[in-house]
């Protein structure tokens, strides 16, 4: 064999190898493409999943009689429903992001919270709003925890007990003028 004959068996080995390895490139960019569109598609399947889950969430709290106050692990607002700011006299985009302290004004609240990263609820306390007229409230809290039993926030749910103490009051009334 000659050189010239080499030579040109060499240039067509370094062809074909190329054009084997540029085809094998193409599949693979061509794989990595599918592959980045599917993982795309699935985040964005996973947060419409997630918005709805949340709106459903929110639709919930805020169809119930009693206020609802959904926290994070720091003590952040994620959701306050219509019940909890009718209660507290708040408007509803200024909440979130607040702790009780910047939004609600009231130290025992704040003071439950550091319970909760301790126990896992406090039931039955009694909270006094001041304001122009005294108004009672029972607070449940409990603190929630994932699947690991590591703290992913608070919920505390409040019920008004005003009414029900102005009744009592004035059943006490009665008696003692009876």
């Amino acid at each position: 064999m000659t050189w010239m004959t080499l030579s040109l068996l060499l240039a067509a080995a370094m062809v074909v190898l190329h054009l084997w390895w540029r085809r094998r490139y193409a599949v693979a960019l061509e794989s990595g493409q599918w592959l980045r569109r599917e993982r795309d598609q699935l985040a964005q399947e996973r947060d419409e999943v997630r918005k709805e889950a949340g709106s459903q969430q929110n639709a919930l709290f805020d169809s119930m009689v009693e206020g609802v106050l959904l926290l994070d692990e720091k003590g952040r607002i994620r959701h306050a429903n219509q019940a909890l700011l009718q209660l507290f006299g708040l408007a509803a985009g200024r909440v979130a992001g607040q702790t009780i302290m910047e939004s609600l004004r009231l130290h025992e609240l704040e003071a439950m919270l550091h319970f909760l990263e301790h126990k896992s609820q406090v039931m039955g306390t009694e909270v006094s709003l001041p304001g122009q007229e005294e108004r009672k409230l029972a607070v449940n809290a409990v603190s929630v925890k994932d699947a690991e039993g590591v703290h992913t926030g608070f919920i505390m749910v409040f019920h008004d007990l005003t009414r029900i103490r102005q009744l009592e009051n004035t059943r006490r009334e009665f008696v003692a003028n009876a």
